[in-house]
């Protein structure tokens, strides 16, 4: 990799210095980014990034000391590895509920009127604009800015759609509860 990156600088010089610094330090950036990851190909990817953001700003890291340039690769490496777990958890679908704890098996919802798969059913059949938010704020854990910057829409029309969702939720489970005479 490291003949990758030299081919991405101009001039000797921070080629030179790339190189010291890519021996130096790339160690310790895996090991930081697997720590946070814990999964190699996603810390080698981590690394990658931040390698790239180092050549990106190489200018900056020239004017660094040596101890400036490691606490500098270090938040960038760890940055990069957060960015990628982000991804990663925004990318899972909606019905992978492995990596939630706190909802109950479906034995623990034997003895409820609805079962958790029937919630699921009743999420996706919700228009997708409700369907949507809801997933990313319920299932991803996004914030309500963190939504509308990935939707491109207002913050308030974000909250807007959560309500509205929510509220056809509980329509439709109204709907399904047996009614008490």
């Amino acid at each position: 990799m490291l003949s990758f990156y030299l081919m991405l600088l101009e001039g000797d010089d921070d080629r030179e210095l790339f190189a010291q610094i890519y021996i130096a330090h790339e160690r310790m950036m895996y090991s930081v980014a697997y720590s946070i990851l814990h999964s190699q190909m996603a810390a080698q990817d981590a690394v990658h990034n931040s390698f790239i953001k180092v050549i990106e700003h190489f200018e900056t890291c020239k004017k660094m000391q040596k101890d400036e340039t490691a606490k500098w690769l270090l938040v960038i490496v760890k940055h990069s590895a957060f960015d990628i777990r982000k991804k990663e958890a925004r990318s899972k679908p909606f019905t992978d509920v492995e990596h939630l704890t706190d909802i109950p098996s479906e034995n623990e919802l034997a003895d409820a009127s609805l079962g958790y798969s029937e919630l699921i059913e009743m999420v996706q059949t919700l228009p997708d604009i409700y369907r949507s938010v809801l997933e990313l704020k319920y299932v991803a854990e996004w914030s309500d800015d963190e939504i509308a910057k990935e939707l491109h829409l207002n913050r308030n029309t974000i909250r807007s759609r959560l309500m509205r969702g929510r509220n056809l939720l509980k329509e439709s489970l109204c709907s399904t509860q047996p009614q008490d005479i």
